[in-house]
């Protein structure tokens, strides 16, 4: 797995709790009736973003070796 995609647990989760109180989510299918994404797994990419901006996309640096 290329680690630079993927933002750690502590990121995805805060992403995820905002989702959790947002009126677009769909509790029984985790899903957002905007992006139509599930949202468990979108939260964990960091090049994702909300399409109503309660939050951003990341960037992860790597070394470049």
């Amino acid at each position: 797995m290329d680690e630079k995609y993927f933002l750690p647990e502590d990121k995805s989760q805060k992403r995820m709790n905002i989702c959790k109180t947002c009126d677009h989510f769909i509790k029984t299918t985790q899903m957002c009736d905007v992006c139509m994404c599930i949202m468990p797994m979108k939260v964990k990419l960091a090049p994702a973003s909300c399409p109503k901006n309660k939050w951003l996309h990341e960037t992860i640096h790597t070394e470049i070796k």
